[in-house]
């Protein structure tokens, strides 16, 4: 598999409904020193779970707005990569069962979604 992630120190690529370990076959190898995740204990309105993920107003705004463009309702776990970028379109993320199941995802339900990049720094 060729990997669709690159280091890129400016960016942060967001997933929501998506978890995976350091060494995976989804979207290839990354350091965990770059990674920041958020789980919901809790139904939480997505405004707020991105606002407690992300401190930059401007990326929230755009965050939500590709969440309600794909009429994401219910977040149970946020997955972000700062210094990263991932070469891929925002969307469903289609995955094998096996792939699936690592995610460890309590509503099996949710689809994981890869939200997009966003540039974090100048």
């Amino acid at each position: 598999m060729e990997s669709k992630l690159e280091e890129n120190r400016k960016y942060l690529a967001l997933w929501v409904n998506f978890y995976i370990e350091e060494d995976n076959d989804i979207i290839g190898w990354y350091d965990h020193d770059y990674e920041e995740s958020y789980s919901v204990d809790q139904k939480k309105e997505v405004e707020e779970i991105v606002k407690n993920m992300v401190d930059k107003e401007e990326i929230q705004t755009q965050i939500i707005a590709v969440l309600n463009k794909f009429e994401v309702t219910s977040i149970e776990h946020v997955f972000a990569l700062y210094r990263h970028c991932y070469n891929d379109e925002p969307g469903f993320l289609e995955l094998s069962k096996k792939q699936s199941l690592k995610m460890n995802l309590k509503d099996k339900s949710l689809v994981p979604i890869f939200v997009g990049n966003f540039k974090y720094k100048d």
